[in-house]
């Protein structure tokens, strides 16, 4: 044993490791903290982006729709004059 730590009582030890391990506890409390705003960052920033992907998508399939309704639209317009009456 080195001289400096001959005369250390058991109370001390623990103290010294308590500490030691609470130092260790505040550091990486404080990693963990850095990482977790990183992340929430990040899946913030991916919800973003499927965010507007499925609001294209939904455009796209209600324009679709809407194209969809108006061909039969006027199919039905068609069927009617050809009928010559309204149905």
């Amino acid at each position: 044993m080195t001289p400096e730590f001959e005369n250390v009582t058991m109370d001390q030890l623990a103290l010294m490791t308590y500490r030691g391990f609470n130092d260790l506890e505040e550091r990486l409390g404080k990693k963990i903290d850095g990482v977790e705003e990183r992340l929430d960052k990040k899946i913030d920033g991916v919800e973003l982006r499927l965010t507007e992907q499925l609001d294209r998508i939904e455009n796209v399939l209600i324009r679709d729709d809407r194209k969809r309704i108006e061909r039969i639209e006027d199919k039905l317009l068609k069927v009617e004059v050809i009928l010559g009456k309204r149905l």
